[in-house]
C-alpha cells in the first residue's frame, strides 16, 4: 500500500558523521527521508562529526581531525553518493541540542547517535525513534552497551527477526520493521538459465566483520577445482592490489556496471558473520543470482537453506566452497534456488516499508 496522506511534521535522521562512501545503513535512512518528504513531511538529515557524551571522544584524535576535514570539503563541494530529493542537510562539528530541538521527530540510526540523542535531555515533547539496523557490540562499544542503549525511552524499529529477538531480550520491545528494497535500480535482466556457473560476484568491504578473507579463501578452494572461475568483485574503496589475476575488481560501479555484475553472475558469494540485514544479498537476489552466503541473522532473513539459497556456518571457509561448488556443478538446483530467492525477495518492498515506519510515526 502506498502511503500518500499528506503529514506535516519536521523530521530529522541524525547519521555519524557525513560519508562520501556508499554504506548500507546511510543509504536505507536516505531512502526513508526521500520517501518521507514525498507523503509531506519536512525532512532533514543532520550530520554531527564529533561524538560526545558518549563511550568515546575523538576530539584530539587523528580520526577527528580527518572527520572536520571531511566536514568542511562536504560543506564547500556538497560530494554526494545518493540523491536527496526536498531534504535538507545540516551539518555541525558536535551535537546542538538548540538545532535538534527543532524537530518534531528525531531518528537515532546507530547506536553512537542514540546514546548522544539521548544524551541531550530533550523534552518529553519531542518523539524520539531508535531504527536499529544491527548489532553494534564493536569498539569502542561493549555487548552492555548495546543492550543499555536498547533501554533508551525511544521508540525502536528493529529491521529483521534476530535483532527484534536481541531487543525483546533485556524487556525491551520494537517494532519490526524490513528495509525496502528499489526494485527500479535493480532488476533481472539476464535469463537465469543463461548464465556462466564459473562467474561469480562478491562484494570487497574492509570492515573485518564482512570477512572478505574467508569469501576469498573459499573462492580459492574452489578455483583450485575450476581453474577458468571468474570473480567479479565489487566495492567503494581503493583496489588493495592483492587479488589474485581471476578477480576483476570494479570500485563503486554505477548503476547500470552495477547490475551487468550481478546480471553476468551466477552465484553471489559473501562470509559476514554478523549482518544486521545485508543489502548486497538482496540485491544480487533481485538480479537473478543463487547465493551461497553464511549464516547470521541479517543473511538468513532473506535466505532460507536449500530453499532460497545455500547458507554454511560463520567462518567456515570449507563448507562456503562447498556450496558454491555445489551450485556451479547442479544447474537445476542453482536456476532453483535463483528462482526461488528473486521471488522471496519481492516481499521486501518500500510501500510496506514505508506504511509501517509511519504508523511509528505518528502512533502516540
Amino acid at each position: 500500500m502506498k502511503v500518500t496522506m499528506q503529514r506535516n511534521k519536521s523530521i530529522c535522521f541524525i547519521l555519524p558523521g557525513y560519508s562520501y562512501k556508499a554504506l548500507g545503513g546511510y543509504k536505507i535512512a536516505y531512502e526513508y527521508a526521500n520517501r518521507l518528504a514525498e507523503c509531506g513531511y519536512r525532512m532533514t538529515v543532520f550530520y554531527p562529526q564529533f561524538s560526545k557524551n558518549c563511550h568515546y571522544s575523538l576530539y584530539g584524535t587523528s580520526a577527528g581531525f580527518y572527520r572536520i576535514l571531511k566536514f568542511l570539503v562536504a560543506r564547500i563541494l556538497r560530494i554526494r553518493w545518493f540523491p536527496l530529493k526536498n531534504v535538507k542537510e545540516i551539518l555541525r562539528l558536535s551535537y546542538s541540542k538548540k538545532v535538534l530541538s527543532r524537530f518534531d521527530v528525531l531518528i537515532a540510526t546507530s547506536i553512537d547517535t542514540a546514546f548522544n540523542l539521548h544524551s541531550l535531555g530533550l523534552d518529553e515533547s519531542k518523539s524520539c525513534i531508535y531504527l536499529i539496523q544491527g548489532f553494534e557490540n564493536w569498539k569502542p562499544f561493549l555487548e552492555s552497551h548495546v543492550f543499555e542503549s536498547y533501554k533508551f525511552p525511544m521508540k525502536k524499529i528493529a529491521i529483521t527477526p534476530w535483532i527484534l529477538e536481541k531487543v525483546q531480550s533485556c524487556g525491551e520491545n520494537a517494532t519490526l520493521i524490513y528495509n525496502g528494497l528499489d526494485f527500479s535500480y535493480f532488476s533481472l535482466s539476464k535469463k537465469i538459465e543463461e548464465r556462466n556457473p564459473l562467474e561469480i560476484c562478491v562484494m570487497y568491504y574492509e570492515r573485518s566483520t564482512k570477512r572478505f578473507e574467508d569469501s576469498a579463501a573459499a573462492l580459492e578452494i574452489v578455483h583450485k577445482k575450476y581453474s577458468n572461475l571468474h570473480v567479479n568483485v565489487f566495492g567503494v574503496f581503493k583496489n588493495p592490489g592483492k587479488f589474485p589475476e581471476y578477480f576483476t575488481y570494479f570500485k563503486s560501479p554505477d548503476r547500470k556496471l552495477h547490475n551487468q555484475i550481478y546480471n553476468n553472475s551466477a552465484v553471489y558469494v559473501a562470509a559476514s558473520e554478523s549482518e544486521g540485514f545485508g543489502l548486497t544479498v538482496a540485491e544480487s537476489m533481485i538480479c537473478g543470482c543463487a547465493v551461497a552466503c553464511t549464516n547470521n541473522g541479517g543473511f538468513a532473513s532473506m535466505v532460507t537453506d536449500g530453499e532460497t539459497g545455500l547458507l554454511s556456518p560463520v567462518y567456515d571457509v570449507n563448507v562456503l566452497a562447498q556450496n558454491i561448488i555445489k551450485l556451479i556443478e547442479n544447474k537445476d538446483l542453482r536456476i532453483k534456488l535463483a528462482k526461488a530467492g528473486n521471488e522471496n525477495i519481492k516481499k521486501f518492498n518500500w510501500e510496506t516499508a514505508l506504511e509501517k515506519f509511519v504508523n511509528v510515526i505518528e502512533e502516540k
